[in-house]
Parts: structure tokens; sequence; C-alpha cells
């Protein structure tokens, strides 16, 4: 039987979600980058909440499969 930490890894494996993860990291980097003093406090949020779905996910997937 496979972990639940390789499941996960398994289903990060995935096309789609590695260039949601490339794409969301650049956008939280630009993001801060270029931003104004004054909204680079909050700059990050986007991409971060980019990642957050992208492991959330993840994890569905990985519960998904581990309870199969």
């Amino acid at each position: 039987m496979k972990t639940f930490c390789f499941l996960f890894k398994e289903a990060l494996d995935d096309f789609i979600l590695k260039i949601l993860i490339i794409a969301s990291v650049l956008s939280m980097v630009i993001e801060v980058a270029v931003a104004e003093d004054a909204k680079r406090k909050t700059a990050w949020i986007e991409g971060f909440v980019i990642l957050l779905a992208v492991g959330i996910v993840g994890l569905v997937t990985a519960a998904n499969n581990y309870s199969k």
C-alpha cells in the first residue's frame, strides 16, 4: 500500500498542476517586485491563493486514492 505522502506527491505530478505551481510562484515574485510600496504587503495574496488551491486539489486527490 502506498503512503499518503507518496500519493500527494503523485497527485502533484500532473502537468497542469506543475504549470499552476510555477505560475503562482512567478506571480508572487513579480507582483511583490513591481508593486508600489502601499500595495506590497498584499501583492503576494493572489499567487498564494493559487498555490493553496493546487495544494487542496493535491490533498483531495491523494485522500481519494488513499481510501481506495
